[in-house]
């Protein structure tokens, strides 16, 4: 599974760097603490590169998770997206985004997915920044002891930026999605973080995320997670 995150990693990271334009790439080291569904700590790879040439920009983000207790049940799981954004004056752009995700935290075998998406720029003013935005997603998952399903769903919802230093930033982002084909399936995502910068290039980051479920994977229907990373980024 890890081989296979970084095998796609090298291959569209090569796509990225056959643009004539600077290359932006941002690596994570992460520990995570997850209540609820799991009570086994992880360490994480999160890894991002962005080329931008005039109003386009492409993108590929790799996650790779990986469960500290190896005589447990396997917790990994990976994921790999590739995405062309599209810049259409100063506030709004659209995205089109492609994905693989294996996930063994919930019995996934695989999820394919695709999304095209508005994001809107409300707010740009100084220190503070706030965007909206929304979404349809159309996938395919295949339980471990299930036949494979398609569904489509809709999400909505903002990101809130606060510069508060030159090496303090914090970030608030809540988002609703709903099944369009059962909607008793719905789900609520908030996160909240502080990122501090060590080095011109060297970062430190602090999340807390709550996910909330209406047709809950175990018997609680919110999960609770905290992050602390090391961040890398190289321009």
């Amino acid at each position: 599974m890890i081989r296979k995150g970084f095998i796609s990693s090298l291959v569209l990271s090569a796509t990225l760097m056959g643009q004539e334009s600077s290359l932006v790439t941002q690596s994570k080291i992460l520990y995570i603490n997850a209540k609820k569904n799991t009570d086994i700590p992880l360490v994480a790879f999160e890894g991002a590169a962005k080329k931008q040439w005039d109003e386009h920009a492409l993108g590929i983000n790799v996650n790779l998770y990986q469960s500290t207790d190896a005589e447990k049940i396997p917790k990994d799981k990976w994921s790999s997206e590739l995405s062309y954004n599209y810049q259409i004056g100063s506030r709004m752009c659209i995205n089109y985004l492609v994905g693989y995700k294996e996930d063994r935290f919930i019995g996934l075998d695989y999820q394919l997915y695709s999304r095209p998406q508005i994001e809107l720029k409300a707010i740009d003013y100084g220190a503070h920044k706030l965007d909206f935005k929304a979404h349809v997603l159309y996938g395919e998952n295949k339980l471990e002891t299930l036949q494979s399903d398609s569904y489509s769903s809709s999400k909505v919802g903002a990101i809130y930026y606060w510069q508060a230093k030159d090496n303090l930033k914090f970030t608030q982002e809540s988002f609703y999605r709903v099944n369009l084909e059962n909607t008793q399936y719905s789900y609520i995502n908030s996160k909240i973080g502080m990122e501090t910068k060590l080095t011109r290039t060297l970062s430190m980051g602090l999340n807390y995320k709550v996910d909330y479920r209406t047709v809950p994977l175990s018997p609680s229907k919110t999960d609770r997670t905290i992050f602390v990373s090391l961040i890398t980024k190289l321009f």
